[in-house]
């Protein structure tokens, strides 16, 4: 889409924008303005505007199009009239879009003391026993083994009495996954 040239003056009760694209297809073209936001689109043309203050929707409003200069002229109302809308003139300010802070979504809640309960904090078990369990992928704990001892079977192992069906079908052996308690990694 092509930006097109355009400039903004304005009156005690209108903003008018005159847009020149005399390449637009009259037939598709579209004006939309509300609250703070003017978009004006005919293809190839897309122009979305930010205004200082606001406008509104109603009768008042028109557009004309002069086929000979392939000019739009755009009368806006404004929302309160006799308004000033400043810096109508930087044009490249209208074209960007305002920063929106937003408040962080989280926050972190402290006690009376500024300190937070021995309680709050989940307990980790100490690594260096031999008796110690780390935490597997899904929810098997599997027992960690001390340096120099045989490994045994371990009870996460499917016996040989459980063997997977021999088909291709995901699906499938999902369902029989899930019919026999096991979690699909």
């Amino acid at each position: 889409m092509i930006t097109p040239s355009f400039s903004i003056c304005q009156d005690g009760q209108f903003l008018t924008i005159k847009i020149h694209a005399p390449y637009a297809n009259v037939g598709e073209a579209d004006v939309e303005y509300y609250e703070k936001t003017f978009v004006f689109t005919a293809e190839p043309y897309f122009l979305r505007l930010f205004l200082p203050c606001e406008v509104i929707f109603d009768e008042s409003g028109a557009c004309d199009y002069d086929a000979d200069s392939g000019h739009f002229t755009v009368k806006v109302p404004k929302k309160n009239e006799d308004e000033h809308f400043p810096n109508l003139d930087m044009l490249q300010d209208l074209l960007k879009a305002p920063q929106i802070s937003a408040k962080p979504v989280v926050e972190e809640i402290e006690d009376d003391e500024g300190e937070e309960d021995e309680d709050d904090v989940p307990k980790v078990p100490d690594a260096s026993n031999s008796g110690a369990f780390t935490l597997s992928f899904g929810s098997h704990f599997v027992p960690k083994m001390a340096k120099n001892s045989t490994p045994t079977r371990s009870s996460a192992k499917p016996k040989k009495s459980q063997k997977w069906p021999k088909s291709t079908n995901a699906a499938t052996a999902s369902a029989v996954a899930t019919s026999r308690g096991l979690r699909q990694i």
